[in-house]
């Protein structure tokens, strides 16, 4: 993977209980999501920015799911992942917002 590929993981600037995730969440990253999911869920709820993710494999996908069945969170996704999103079923059990 190069540089401009590789995962990063922040909290949200605007501070609210959450993360922004960029890059791509594949095998061998995921665990670092769940992580950082794990720890972002201070509350009952979370913000999960995926808006400069730009590819989501089924590793990260399994990380989400799981997640969500355990906190309520919404999903911030790209118009690149909203297919993905939607055919995987993530949002029949999350909140999916689009931007």
């Amino acid at each position: 993977m190069t540089d401009g590929t590789k995962l990063r993981i922040r909290p949200l600037p605007d501070g609210r209980p959450g993360i922004a995730v960029a890059g791509e969440i594949d095998m061998t990253n995921a665990e670092d999501l769940r992580a950082a999911l794990v720890t972002a869920a201070q509350g009952d709820s979370v913000v999960v920015d995926l808006t400069a993710v730009t590819y989501l494999g089924s590793a990260g996908l399994s990380v989400l799911f799981a997640f969500v069945s355990t906190v309520r969170a919404e999903l911030l996704v790209n118009e690149l992942l909203a297919p993905t999103v939607s055919i995987a079923g993530l949002d029949r059990v999350a909140r999916i917002a689009t931007v």
